[in-house]
């Protein structure tokens, strides 16, 4: 949390508080993502949350649908390239 805006700070503890956990809760939500992620000076962490974000759309969950509407769209494509080897 080092070097992070007192501001951001603060959201990050009350957000933890309201979940009942100690410290500070980091989202994958532009408001919380975007200013830790610029200044996390913690290698795996850094490398860890774009990886997060770009997956959070792929669980076998109530909001991971995406896997299936991609599959389901980009299928007929992917028939037709397979014509054309």
């Amino acid at each position: 949390m080092a070097g992070l805006p007192d501001g951001e700070k603060e959201a990050a503890a009350q957000l933890a508080k309201a979940k009942n956990k100690d410290g500070w809760f980091i989202t994958l939500d532009y408001p919380s993502y975007i200013p830790y992620y610029e200044i996390c000076r913690q290698p795996k962490l850094r490398q860890g949350m774009p990886i997060a974000f770009g997956s959070k759309g792929f669980h076998n969950d109530d909001f991971g649908q995406t896997r299936k509407n991609i599959i389901k769209i980009t299928k007929p494509q992917d028939e037709r390239a397979n014509l054309l080897v």
